[in-house]
């Protein structure tokens, strides 16, 4: 004898905004049990959005540190490639005084 078929539920999609919400929430000091209950989501999930959250956030504050890195980085190249020219500099100017002192 079969057994009758339960329907299975549909997945339910949340937009950017509904987990933005949900995470503001939380981050003004509400619990997740709160929250979910509060919006019908399971605690579960909403751990999932924060988890997800929080990488995305130190990926990109260690994106822009990288990128405040690079441009250090460049500018202490530019500077380095201009040394020897202020070195051909400096000593064009003392080989000029010495010999204005010679003549």
């Amino acid at each position: 004898m079969a057994s009758p078929q339960k329907p299975t539920p549909s997945r339910r999609k949340f937009d950017q905004a509904f987990k933005a919400e949900a995470l503001r929430m939380l981050e003004e000091g509400q619990s997740v049990v709160q929250v979910s209950t509060n919006l019908n989501v399971s605690d579960k999930l909403l751990h999932t959005w924060k988890h997800t959250h929080k990488k995305q956030t130190l990926k990109q504050v260690g994106t822009q540190q990288q990128a405040a890195e690079i441009e250090r980085l460049k500018a202490q190249l530019k500077r380095a490639e201009m040394e020897p020219h202020r070195r051909t500099g400096d000593i064009l100017k003392k080989s000029t005084a010495i010999f204005t002192q010679l003549t």
